[in-house]
This record gives C-alpha cells, structure tokens and sequence, in this order.
C-alpha cells in the first residue's frame, strides 16, 4: 500500500474476533511490531498468540515481541512440533495436533490430513486458525504446507461454510493440474472472498484473480468481515 510501512518476506496478522486479540505469526523479524505501532494496533493487548508453523518467516518476530512486551498474560497456541524454547515466557501453551477451539469462534486445526490435495509430506506441524463469523467462516493461513485446500475442506468440517480465506497458500511452483484442482475445489466450496499472498506465487494469484475474483493482500491492509 501506498504508506510509510515497511514489508519483508514472512507473514504476521492480528484478528480482532469475539473480543479477543489473536496475533496469528510473527513474519521474519520484529517489522511487524513496527508497522502496528504506526496503524495503531495495540500489541500489547494480545490474548493469543498462534503459530502456523515453525518456519523462520513466521516465527521470526517472536523474540522480539518477547521483548517488547509482557507476554505472561497471553496464551501460545501451536502444533506441538511448531515452537522451541520462547514456551516459558507465555501464560499458558496449547500444543495440539487436533483441532482446539482455543477461545469461543477460533479454532486451531492442529495436524492437517492431505486428503484433497497433494502437498507432499513434509512440514507435519503446518496448520491454521478458522474464525466464525455471521458470513461463514474465516480462515487464515500462514504458508499452506498442508495443502490450501486440505484447509480449506478441515477448516469447513469444524465452522461449516468457509466465507474467507486470508493468508499464504504455498502455489509459487505449482503444477497447472495441481492449481486447476485448487480452484475447482474453491469452486466446489463456493469461497467468497479469497486473499492471497505471501508465498502464493504471481502466477497462482493471476489464476484465482481471473477465475475466482481474488484480491491479493497487501502490508497495513485492514479486512472487515
């Protein structure tokens, strides 16, 4: 966007839902803590703090977010193969490789199956958070390792209808096959809006913006659902 913020390669959002603060990863460093300073949104206040997976563009920030702020009162929610040693400065910790609905409406889908779409076998800890909402459901992605799809379709399991799908989807050297059975399942799953970004790759985004009316993200962009 046409402002003063600053952008790397990594992702990081903060959810306002049912009166909660979710920061849902923390890119590659603390430029996040930065950029919220400067769109006023108060880190500080953060109640959970969700880990998609244990990659250094999502997990990057953490160490400085520990310093920045108290983070005794908050809460980790990951997969138990997702953090290391930054555990003991929070409240609590939720490691679950099943779904968890870790405050009312948000849901942690743990250990995704790759049953829709074939994301190979790595990266076992990749997961996301679905948010309900009177319009469906949202859910955010970090890197998609698991599968956009196979998100998508676990994510539909435990809210019902998916509205929204914000986040990275991981399609940066995917086959024509591979992203034609994407969009044929978002199809399927009658997807209202998508946002893609991050590590989505142009191409893919080309794709769902001709065949499906994507929007691409963007740093500072704020989404009201």
């Amino acid at each position: 966007m046409d402002t003063d913020l600053g952008a790397e390669w990594g992702f990081s959002a903060f959810v306002e839902s049912g009166g909660k603060n979710i920061l849902f990863d923390t890119g590659a460093s603390g430029l996040f803590i930065e950029n919220a300073k400067k769109l006023g949104v108060g880190l500080g206040k953060t109640d959970f703090l969700v880990i998609s997976h244990g990659h250094w563009d999502h997990t990057g920030g953490v160490q400085d977010f520990i310093k920045r702020f108290d983070t005794k009162g908050m809460t980790l929610i990951a997969h138990p193969g997702a953090f290391g040693s930054e555990k003991k400065e929070f409240k609590g910790c939720v490691f679950s490789d099943k779904p968890v609905e870790f405050t009312p409406g948000a849901i942690f889908l743990g250990e995704v199956a790759r049953t829709y779409e074939d994301a190979g076998s790595g990266n076992k800890d990749d997961s996301a958070a679905v948010f309900k909402t009177e319009k469906g459901g949202v859910l955010v992605t970090g890197c998609s390792h698991s599968g956009v799809l196979n998100l998508a379709k676990a994510a539909e399991k435990e809210v019902g209808h998916i509205h929204a799908i914000i986040g990275g989807f991981h399609l940066g050297d995917a086959s024509a096959e591979r992203l034609e059975c994407i969009i044929s399942g978002f199809k399927e799953l009658d997807i209202g809006e998508l946002r893609p970004g991050h590590c989505t790759g142009d191409t893919a985004i080309a794709e769902m913006e001709q065949g499906l009316g994507a929007r691409r993200i963007t740093t500072g962009e704020v989404i009201e659902i």
